[in-house]
């Protein structure tokens, strides 16, 4: 099956109320406040080790028989100074924290030694379903 690597839009940072705590190899996210500066319409934002989906993803992830590698938990999303200026009336819809804990390659969603969100096709597949315009997508090489 192959796998490809998926690199959302940044669409913000962490908050204030973000708790990460390093040490191991990958930082354990304990709990995610995620702060917007701009959202053009993706279903599909963030950077490691910080991803969060739509409602609507979320709800077409969890359908998936069988799905391997993550889980969802709520985040607290806010709006920063720039994005309420530059998009007064702009709304954002409910986002979801995806907790990413499988292995690249192995699992349908996982995340590489160099810290790539890298998903299996059928993930793909489901997240082509929704709007993932700004995501650069490539092929994902194992080693």
């Amino acid at each position: 099956m192959p796998f490809l690597v998926i690199k959302p839009e940044p669409s913000g940072h962490p908050g204030p109320g973000t708790v990460v705590e390093a040490g191991g190899e990958v930082p354990l996210v304990k709990d995610l406040h995620y702060v917007f500066d701009w959202w053009v319409g993706d279903a599909l934002v963030g950077s490691y080790p910080f991803f969060l989906v739509t409602d609507s993803l979320k709800t077409a992830l969890s359908a998936l028989g069988g799905r391997s590698g993550f889980d969802f938990a709520a985040a607290r999303v806010s709006t920063s100074d720039f994005f309420r200026k530059t998009g007064p009336d702009r709304q954002l819809p409910r986002f979801w924290w995806l907790r990413v804990s499988g292995t690249a390659g192995v699992d349908d969603i996982g995340l590489s030694k160099g810290h790539a969100l890298v998903v299996s096709a059928r993930i793909l597949s489901v997240l082509l379903e929704q709007r993932l315009e700004q995501a650069e997508i490539s092929q994902f090489r194992a080693g």
